[in-house]
């Protein structure tokens, strides 16, 4: 198959996460980046890496679907106000919350707390009570859910996920034979039919896969 020919939907997510961890960057320096994160993941000599001329496309595509989420979300992804309770409804419960936090950043590191971000904070205040906890993952989950908008792919909170925020509520770290078992008890999802699928979509990418890489990718694959 000719070089860059396929993108797989892990691929276009992890261009639209470079795009906005660097809004800035050029196109050339996006792709640099892409591969330099590719290369990480998949141990295999020469892959059949997406080339530049493909992901520049996507790129087109990408800042396209940004303008219209920033044109569209109607004050969703603004700062956050008393006044925008009134659109964007919050529990009356996380007010204080919101507003510790909202303090926080502006005063500790200059940055606005957005209306998303403030409706993940009414969401999970019952179960994280470190309020610096509770905004890095309303942060972490506000920007999935903008990442998924822009590259036009669902993201989806898979249990490796959500156990992310199970440890921050808890305060301490699930071993990895505890997360393998909890991620395999899902009614919802096959992981043995989902890390298949991405094994062969990892195939079509990057050449064919070395048999000693595919359990290490299969594991690897359902807490994604």
């Amino acid at each position: 198959m000719a070089r860059g020919m396929v993108l797989t939907d892990k691929v276009i997510i992890e261009i639209a996460r470079i795009y906005l961890e660097h809004p800035d960057w050029t196109n050339r320096k996006i792709h640099k980046e892409l591969l330099n994160r590719i290369e990480s993941l998949v141990p295999y000599p020469e892959p059949n890496w997406p080339g530049y001329s493909v992901v520049q496309k996507e790129l087109v595509k990408i800042r396209r679907a940004n303008t219209s989420r920033l044109s569209e979300s109607n004050g969703l992804d603004t700062p956050w106000s008393l006044a925008s309770i009134r659109i964007f409804p919050v529990s009356p419960e996380a007010i204080p919350n919101i507003l510790n936090i909202w303090l926080m950043l502006r005063r500790d590191y200059g940055i606005a707390l957005t209306n998303r971000e403030a409706q993940w904070i009414s969401y999970l205040h019952c179960a994280i009570n470190d309020e610096k906890i509770l905004w890095e993952c309303a942060n972490k989950l506000s920007f999935n859910e903008i990442l998924g908008k822009i590259a036009s792919l669902p993201v989806m909170f898979a249990p490796g996920k959500v156990l992310g925020i199970i440890e921050k509520m808890k305060g301490e770290k699930i071993g990895w034979d505890e997360t393998v078992q909890i991620c395999k008890i899902n009614q919802t999802y096959n992981y043995e039919e989902l890390a298949e699928k991405q094994i062969k979509e990892m195939d079509i990418v990057y050449g064919t896969i070395p048999k000693e890489y595919r359990k290490v990718l299969n594991d690897w694959s359902r807490l994604i």
